[in-house]
């Protein structure tokens, strides 16, 4: 691919891996895409051919859902109790690059690499957190060695508590994986909205990541299709080191994605905790 045409490409992959499993009632990825332009892009020619993403996530996404089987490149789990799949991974994967003809990914031409570390849904002691940090590293270490299919944009909805200024371990890694590796990452912003100061924990104050919010909220709090209004549940800065995050937003509300067992979930507020036990929405942008 033309270096230009891929790094076009990179940019339509990075801006719609966020994903919030969808809430009643209903509505389909296939509203979603449009809404951030990416048919545009596919008509130019940028449906993410020839991009490697990482999912990494506490758990695997489905390799057997329709969706994902023919765009997976590869998987590996570095927890203890490996093997294990949830439907949040599943839906970020779908996000990205489902290959269904009514709900495509945003990049339909892309392959995924999923990467499972840190399964735990709380981790409260010094010692849990080294342990987080050790395989959250060494699944960021694989995802960027995976031989020729080596991601070029990596997505993440796990962290763990801490403070947000970005000086943290873990946000140092991503910063040095953007800066020396020339990856693209995006994180989820959070889940802990909808006033100010709400982002808690790593890694979304880290400096050279991309940290994503959502919209789709009526001004009184209700989940709504209107993507002009930041979601309520959505966290804002600023960080402690007073940055603004988010850096962008996108639809994270109503979107219908893969699960388990083959399926599409449309009703079911489904939710991924972080590591710290907050819940990380993770908006399609």
């Amino acid at each position: 691919m033309n270096p230009f045409r891929k790094s076009l490409a990179l940019v339509v992959v990075s801006c719609l891996l966020h994903v919030l499993l969808a809430v009643s009632p209903a509505e389909a990825l296939n509203l979603a895409v449009p809404v951030v332009n990416a048919e545009t892009m596919w008509n130019a020619g940028y449906d993410g051919s020839g991009v490697a993403i990482g999912v990494i996530d506490l758990y695997q996404a489905s390799a057997t859902h329709p969706a994902l089987a023919p765009s997976l490149l590869g998987s590996h789990s570095f927890a203890k109790g490996a093997g294990w799949f949830s439907a949040h991974a599943t839906a970020v994967a779908g996000a990205a690059v489902s290959a269904d003809a009514t709900y495509p990914g945003v990049a339909p031409g892309a392959g995924f690499w999923t990467v499972q570390t840190v399964k735990r849904s709380a981790i409260t002691t010094i010692r849990d957190q080294t342990i987080a940090l050790e395989t959250f590293a060494q699944g960021l270490d694989f995802i960027q060695d995976a031989d020729a299919d080596s991601p070029e944009v990596i997505t993440m909805s796990i962290g763990i508590g801490g403070t947000d200024d970005g000086d943290d371990q873990w946000s140092k890694a991503l910063d040095h994986t953007v800066s020396t590796n020339s990856r693209i990452i995006t994180v989820a912003v959070g889940n802990s909205g909808p006033t100010t100061d709400t982002i808690f924990g790593i890694p979304p104050a880290a400096y050279n990541v991309i940290t994503v919010g959502a919209t789709g909220s009526t001004i009184d709090g209700n989940l709504s299709e209107d993507y002009s209004n930041v979601a309520y549940y959505s966290s804002r800065g600023l960080t402690d080191d007073n940055r603004s995050k988010p850096d962008i937003v996108a639809p994270g509300s109503l979107i219908h994605l893969p699960v388990l067992g083959g399926a599409w979930d449309g009703s079911e507020r489904n939710q991924l905790c972080d590591a710290h036990g907050r819940r990380r929405r993770r908006p399609v942008g």
